[in-house]
């Protein structure tokens, strides 16, 4: 499913800490118990599943957040 700004600020902590997936690019949103939003993108390295945070969501949109899931996707 393709993220927005709505669905994001509508997503709520829970028990656990959970990531909303932006339609199978990579880019995700992590959102803590606290309800803490952080982007995540996902990548391998090695045949191995790495992720790396990308910034706090609202200091860093979706917009720019994708922009640079493009850029280190290209590395």
């Amino acid at each position: 499913m393709k993220s927005t700004d709505t669905k994001i600020k509508g997503l709520k902590g829970q028990k656990g800490r959970y990531i909303q997936w932006d339609g199978g690019s990579g880019l995700g949103v992590r959102v803590s118990p606290a309800g803490k939003k952080s982007f995540v993108f996902m990548y391998r390295f090695d045949g191995k599943a790495r992720m790396m945070t990308l910034g706090s969501y609202p200091k860093l949109t979706l917009a720019e957040a994708r922009t640079k899931r493009q850029l280190l996707k290209r590395r």
